[in-house]
This record gives C-alpha cells, structure tokens and sequence, in this order.
C-alpha cells in the first residue's frame, strides 16, 4: 500500500519505510494488483500508482474494491462502472478490471471476471475461496507475459494487419517497407520491427501494431514492447 505523501509523513519513519519497501516491491515484481475504490473516480494517487506499475513494465489487474459502496446498481452498473474505469486509466485498457467486496469480513466476493482474461480451463477447480478466482487471472496474466510466438506466426500476422492498415510516410522520411518482425523477448513480450535504414515509422504506427499483437495473440494485462531493430 501507499499512503498520500502528507501522511507518509505524518506518520513518521515507519511509515517513510513502509512506502520504500513498497516501491522496491514493485520493481521487482511481474504482477502488480492496482486496488481502488469502486464507489470513487480514480485519485491521483490511483493514476500515480498506476504510472510507477507501467514505468516498471508490470503486468497490471485492476481490482476495484467496495462494490458493496456503489449505490443504486441495476443491470447495467458494473458494465457503466467498468467503461469509467477504462476512461479514467486510458493508457492501460488491456488491464483487466475486477470488481470486489468485503461487506462480509469472513467471507470477500468478486465480481465481473470477463471470460476473455481467463485461460481455458483455468476456472475448473472448485472455489473454497473467491480469491482463487482473482488468482485465476492473475496466473492467466503471467501466462500472457511469457508467450512466445514463432517467426511463421508473425509473418502471417505482419501481412494482415499490414493489408489491413499500411505504415503511413513520416515526415521527411520515404514511405517505410516492415520487411519481418521478430520476438525478443518475454515477461513483458518484447518485438523488433524491422524497416530499411532510411525510412522511419509514425510513433502512432507503433501503437497500431502494439494493438494488434495484443489482440491477435491474446497478451491481455502485459505491457507489450515493439521497437525497432
């Protein structure tokens, strides 16, 4: 946890060691759980945390807590919470967003898992507790941060999304050819584009393409590094 920076000092040394420690954990780790509060629009605080987990190239699940707070629910709550999610953390829209409660402090409950953020199979082991289930996700995460896809499988990749959207001319440079592109790396899943010396590609291109290998091979709550090789 992290405290606002006027109470870490409020409170003293222990607690100036305690947000230390938490920084050091965070870059260290592979998976950051980012808690906030459901029934609130995401604080500062919440947006700053979130910029240190993608600095540190975390995996990221957002897990909205307090469910129990937001008033007046219908059918249409959690879907409308979410979209405001996304909205108030734009960069990391991959996340997936996990909604709970703890109204009752002997057994928590957690909602919204989409289907999509899980791997097959994954949900088969009978819950004794519901935090298998945000465990669930969390394992599918990790997953997603060590998938390695082969050279034939981006080469098919590259040709569609390339039929789909050609790399546009960025100024001053020739109209840029992707010749190949190729993994580098995992945890996070890093690609090299490859282009001819003298053309460049449009930043807005990178996120095209950092897009469509997320969506194409399922590298949902990972950062995913494409640069040029």
């Amino acid at each position: 946890g992290l405290a606002k920076k006027a109470r870490v000092y409020d409170h003293g040394e222990i607690e100036i060691f305690s947000v230390k420690k938490t920084l050091e954990t965070i870059k260290k780790a592979d998976i950051g759980i980012l808690m906030i509060n459901a029934a609130e629009s995401a604080s500062l605080q919440d947006k700053k945390i979130r910029a240190l987990l993608e600095e540190n190239r975390c995996g990221i699940i957002i897990l909205a807590n307090k469910w129990d707070m937001v008033s007046l629910k219908n059918t249409a709550t959690l879907g409308l919470t979410r979209k405001k999610l996304y909205d108030d953390f734009k960069s990391i829209n991959w996340a997936p967003i996990i909604f709970s409660s703890v109204a009752n402090h002997r057994r928590g409950q957690i909602f919204g898992i989409e289907d999509r953020f899980v791997a097959a199979g994954q949900k088969s082991r009978v819950r004794e507790n519901p935090i298998y289930e945000l465990l669930d996700v969390v394992i599918s995460v990790f997953k997603n941060r060590h998938t390695t896809v082969s050279d034939e499988e981006l080469k098919k990749w590259l040709a569609r999304v390339v039929a789909r959207k050609a790399p546009p001319r960025a100024p001053g440079f020739p109209y840029p050819k992707i010749s190949r592109v190729t993994q580098v790396g995992v945890n996070p899943p890093r690609f090299s584009i490859h282009i001819p010396k003298n053309s460049r590609l449009a930043d807005h291109y990178f996120g095209y393409l950092t897009n469509q290998l997320r969506e194409s091979f399922q590298l949902w709550g990972t950062v995913v590094s494409v640069g040029v090789g």
